[in-house]
């Protein structure tokens, strides 16, 4: 499920328009760790891009607090 507490954070930086970099800072985590995130979240969504899994996020209005 996409609400899990890992991946839900960085699917809100996402919607947020973040880079990988920046979604690593405001979480407090590794870049690597975000990037692995991100990977699983295309993944679970069907998405071909951060673009689409946001678009996705949003159309299934997943809550996007990007921080903790």
């Amino acid at each position: 499920m996409i609400g899990e507490l890992a991946t839900a954070p960085v699917l809100g930086c996402l919607v947020a328009g973040m880079s990988n970099k920046q979604a690593a800072r405001a979480l407090g985590i590794s870049v690597r760790t975000v990037t692995v995130h991100v990977s699983n979240l295309l993944r679970k969504t069907g998405s071909a891009s951060r673009t689409e899994a946001a678009l996705w996020a949003v159309r299934h209005r997943v809550p996007s607090r990007p921080f903790h």
